[in-house]
C-alpha cells in the first residue's frame, strides 16, 4: 500500500530511511552489505527508540515522515497549525 504518491514525501521517507541508516550502521546491527530489511528488525527498532524525531510541516509530508518514523521505531512528533487541511 502506497503510503502517499507526492514528490515531497517521498523525499520525506528517503530523509528518515537515511537518518535510520546511519543510527543502525553505527550502532552495529547493519553492514552496508546487509539486507536493509534489518532497519525494522527488534534490534534496530530498539535502537531508534532511543532518537525522536519533532517535525513542524502538514499535508502529505508531515504524514509521510509520522508514519515512517514511527514505522521504524523513532519517538516522533508532527507539529501542524490548527487551520491545516
Amino acid at each position: 500500500m502506497s503510503i502517499s504518491g507526492s514528490t515531497k514525501a517521498r523525499g520525506g521517507i528517503y530523509k528518515v530511511l537515511k537518518y535510520a541508516e546511519k543510527i543502525v550502521l553505527e550502532g552495529g546491527f547493519l553492514t552496508i552489505e546487509d539486507s536493509y530489511s534489518l532497519l525494522i528488525s527488534r534490534e534496530a527498532r530498539n535502537l531508534c527508540l532511543k532518537y525522536s524525531i519533532a517535525i513542524g510541516l502538514t499535508g502529505n509530508l508531515g504524514l509521510s515522515i509520522g508514519i515512517m518514523s514511527a514505522k521504524l521505531g523513532f519517538q516522533v512528533t508532527v507539529h501542524t497549525s490548527a487551520d491545516a487541511k
